[in-house]
């Protein structure tokens, strides 16, 4: 049996863009390349169209818009723009900008994860997007992986949420992601989780956002300033050595000038240790 949505998703939302190939999605959303009007058809479609699954595996129209609203409304830098919002079929859609980069899922999938100052600095940049939002009342209600995503240049971007959920929904999702992004894996309570050189500051905030119970008490706010006190600065060699060591062999790669050197130091002082004293 064909699939015959895209076209009528095409014949509905003519006037807003014009709908190219589907491109991969999951989780009940289905997704479309989108040129805006007046882009030429054989340039690179700069946007794309989300279509949520029908309410109530989906979220409703109505919500999404209002989410919509408010990101249109902010333009802030980690938050993807969106240039339309609607209903299909009973189902909310969106046309958002395109990202170039991995989402936080494939990163860590393809590379390991992530070192702790990246991971600080995109904790801290969702968690300034989430501040903006729920001072207007508005929730996103999409804080996972697969929805933040790593550009190549620049600072995290979220894709747009549901605008479902509470508050608190928002803030343990960030915890769940910052897990993710230190462990490789989802929340435990185990200890051997953690490698070397992930503060214990760090530890202890993401551990309490994961705590549903916990997090329903802090505000994006509090989140932000702990994030804040975090020092915006490179890592120490030892650091990213350890860092290396705890993503495996891919992260050795990425540093195998500096691992030279710190086992060039360990022999030296190794050597003098061994020197009979005078």
């Amino acid at each position: 049996m064909s699939d015959s949505l895209p076209l009528r998703l095409r014949l509905a939302l003519g006037r807003v863009a014009t709908i190219g190939d589907e491109l991969p999605a999951t989780g009940g959303l289905r997704c479309f390349e989108a040129r805006l009007p007046g882009t030429p058809d054989d340039s690179r479609a700069t946007h794309q169209v989300v279509l949520g699954a029908t309410p109530p595996d989906g979220p409703a129209p109505a919500s999404v818009a209002s989410l919509v609203q408010a990101i249109r409304a902010l333009q802030h830098p980690h938050l993807v723009d969106v240039v339309a919002v609607g209903e299909f079929e009973g189902r909310a859609w969106v046309v958002e900008k395109r990202v170039e980069g991995p989402s936080v899922a494939q990163r860590v999938q393809h590379r390991g994860v992530v070192s702790t100052r990246e991971a600080i600095a995109t904790l801290r940049a969702l968690a300034r997007a989430l501040v903006a939002l729920h001072r207007r009342g508005v929730v996103h209600g999409g804080i996972h992986a697969k929805m933040v995503h790593l550009p190549t240049s620049g600072e995290a971007l979220l894709r747009t949420g549901s605008g479902e959920g509470t508050t608190a929904d928002d803030l343990y999702g960030l915890g769940v992601l910052g897990w993710m992004m230190l462990t490789g894996a989802m929340p435990t309570a185990s200890e051997s989780a953690w490698r070397p050189g992930v503060p214990r500051e760090l530890r202890d905030l993401l551990e309490q956002l994961v705590t549903r119970e916990r997090s329903r008490l802090l505000r994006a706010e509090e989140v932000l300033a702990a994030l804040d006190a975090f020092p915006a600065t490179q890592p120490s060699p030892l650091n990213a050595l350890f860092e290396g060591a705890g993503r495996g062999a891919r992260g050795v790669e990425r540093h195998p000038a500096l691992l030279v050197v710190v086992l060039a130091a360990l022999g030296v002082l190794f050597f003098i240790l061994r020197r009979p004293l005078p």
